[in-house]
């Protein structure tokens, strides 16, 4: 469930954002940095919302417009919250044109030849 393990995070959870390769004792076990704690990432993948979907949005932002074009967000952010915050399996679809603080994108390339 988190990139650490199945056991929750229980002490010195961040507060804000972290430089990626901070605290190298919770690289995940492929290797990859603050896959919990840092910012939920934009994927590229497209979500259709359901009525309920929209109903919800338009309550949260209290009538403002939002697009019609979602995405979908995955990872842990450093969010206050509870550990479900951290979990790296969970998925929320959003707006593209969405904004948080608690939001934001992970560049990746590949590695280089061995």
């Amino acid at each position: 469930t988190y990139p650490w393990g199945s056991a929750p995070w229980t002490g010195d959870v961040p507060s804000g954002l972290q430089p990626v390769n901070a605290n190298p004792l919770r690289r995940s076990p492929a290797g990859a940095y603050n896959m919990a704690g840092n910012v939920w990432e934009w994927t590229a993948t497209s979500y259709t919302p359901t009525p309920a979907d929209t109903t919800a949005m338009q309550q949260l932002l209290k009538g403002q417009s939002f697009s019609a074009d979602w995405r979908i967000i995955k990872g842990g952010s450093f969010r206050p919250g509870d550990n479900e915050d951290f979990d790296v399996t969970k998925h929320r679809p959003l707006p593209v044109d969405a904004r948080s603080p608690w939001i934001g994108f992970r560049c990746v390339r590949n590695a280089p030849p061995a």
